[in-house]
C-alpha cells in the first residue's frame, strides 16, 4: 500500500474513489485469484471519464512485485502468457474453453487477448 500511495502522490493523481481492500481464503477454482493461496484484493476504481490505461500500466508493476495476481476479467494490460504464469490452472481452463468453443462464438477481442 505504501508503494501505491507513493505512486499516486508522485503522479499527482486525484482519485475520488477509495481503494477497496479485501482478503479471502485459498481455493481450488481454476480462474480464481485465490487459487492455491490466501489472497488480499486491492481494487482500484476510476471514474468513467478518466482513462484507466493511464493508471494500470503504472500500478501493475507494483502489484506484480508483491506477488499480485490480477483478476483476468477486470481491467488489465496482461496477455494469456502473463496469466498462464500467474494462475496455476489457467492453461487447463483455456484448453477447456478451446474445446467447448473452437470457433470463438462467445469470444471478443478482450477474451482472445486473455484466453487466445
Amino acid at each position: 500500500m505504501r508503494e501505491i500511495r507513493r505512486l499516486i502522490d508522485a503522479q499527482g493523481w486525484q482519485i475520488a474513489f477509495p481503494l477497496e481492500l479485501r482478503t479471502t481464503a485459498s481455493d481450488d477454482v481454476a480462474l480464481s485469484t485465490a487459487n492455491g493461496r490466501e489472497s488480499m484484493y486491492i481494487a482500484f476504481h476510476v471514474p468513467r471519464f478518466k482513462n484507466p490505461y493511464e493508471y494500470m500500466p503504472k500500478v501493475e508493476p507494483i502489484l506484480k512485485a508483491a506477488g499480485g495476481r490480477p483478476h483476468w476479467g477486470k481491467m488489465n494490460t496482461l496477455t494469456r502468457a502473463d496469466f498462464s504464469a500467474l494462475y496455476p490452472r489457467f492453461d487447463e481452463f483455456c484448453a477447456l474453453r478451446e474445446e467447448l468453443d473452437p470457433q470463438w462464438r462467445f469470444g471478443s477481442d478482450y477474451t482472445r487477448r486473455v484466453f487466445g
